[in-house]
């Protein structure tokens, strides 16, 4: 069977977000926004949002979503 799954490209082995995908989405749900969690990181913005793009990506969750001006976390993202 693991045989099967390794030859699919599959594994047992989960796979975790990098350390800073996980720094970068605490940085936005503290101060609340993409761009003082980027300025917080000394990351431009878009740096900084695909990062949380691409964490949302491998979490198959919606993180955050913006609230007149203001990120909130969803459901999802406050189980992180």
């Amino acid at each position: 069977m693991q045989e099967k799954q390794q030859a699919a490209g599959q594994s047992h082995t989960p796979q975790y977000p990098a350390i800073s995908a996980l720094l970068y989405f605490e940085a936005a749900a503290r101060s609340g926004s993409f761009t003082a969690g980027a300025r917080a990181m000394n990351l431009s913005q878009s740096a900084f949002s695909r990062q949380i793009q691409s964490l949302q990506v491998q979490t198959g969750q919606t993180l955050f979503k913006r609230a007149r001006q203001r990120l909130q976390m969803t459901d999802a993202g406050a189980k992180c």
